[in-house]
């Protein structure tokens, strides 16, 4: 039996690169974190409930593709801020971490939904990058100071 040539062409060609990565559960640290930088053309990445303790800058700078991040249940303390806009990234779930505090972004133009609910922040995140923001969720952040002024871009 021969294979027909749509699919032996198929098979001969390039492969395509991994744009899901689901490694949630999977004992991470924050250098697991370094390897996955170097998958340049994923879209979504869930890497909850592991032990990563920080998210280098890098990642967003090297993921420029990423539309989904999901790291809750984390063992973050801080983010270091950014130093550029992750452009498609639609929802970033940064929930059931310990964050103090959340540093200014660069312009986040896609972001839609942002979770960063049961953690222990103490001030409003500065939102004003966040220009499509739909969702946010701030609950169970007991010492957080709400002003709703700091809301009034999102209307």
């Amino acid at each position: 039996m021969s294979i027909p040539s749509p699919l032996k062409k198929q098979s001969q060609s390039k492969p395509h690169p991994l744009v899901e990565l689901r490694a949630c559960n999977c004992s991470l640290s924050g250098g697991s974190i370094k390897s996955i930088i170097s998958l340049k053309k994923l879209k979504a990445l869930h890497i909850a409930y592991n032990s990563i303790n920080e998210l280098p800058p890098e990642l967003f700078t090297s993921l420029s593709e990423l539309e989904y991040l999901n790291v809750s249940s984390n063992k973050l303390e801080t983010i270091q801020e950014p130093p550029h806009s992750c452009p498609h990234l639609v929802c970033l779930l940064l929930h059931s971490n310990s964050l103090k505090e959340i540093p200014p972004f660069p312009l986040m133009p896609a972001v839609e939904t942002l979770d960063l609910s049961c953690n222990e922040l103490q001030t409003m995140p500065q939102l004003q990058k966040f220009r499509r923001l739909k969702s946010l969720d701030l609950s169970h952040n007991k010492d957080i100071v709400i002003d709703v002024k700091d809301l009034d871009h999102l209307r």
